[in-house]
């Protein structure tokens, strides 16, 4: 599967990916480490998992899905939902506005 990487040059002054408002990768989605907490404004969604690496962590201004996994070192925070197929896992906080849903362990 494909793997997209999120690096800092993806990311304006306020740490929001600057690209669009949303973002859905056909495959994997990677958020490289030691960028904080990483901002899309609108929904983001991958194929497969989302892993934000060590130092990284996940805001949406909408919804997160995964089909596989959604991993963050940080939180994992978004205004609607948050569902995976597989597990939902963060080294800080899991905050959603709406439902969390995870097919395997939160």
């Amino acid at each position: 599967m494909k793997e997209t990487i999120i690096t800092k040059a993806d990311l304006n002054e306020r740490n929001e990916y600057a690209a669009s408002a949303d973002l859905h990768v056909d495959g994997t989605l990677i958020i490289e480490s030691g960028l904080g907490i990483v901002v899309f404004r609108g929904s983001l969604s991958a194929k497969a998992s989302i892993v934000a690496k060590a130092g990284s962590g996940i805001t949406a201004g909408w919804s997160i899905k995964a089909d596989g996994s959604i991993t963050a070192d940080g939180s994992i925070t978004a205004d609607g939902s948050i569902k995976a197929d597989g597990s939902i896992k963060a080294g800080w906080s899991i905050e959603a506005g709406g439902s969390i849903e995870a097919g395997g362990s939160i």
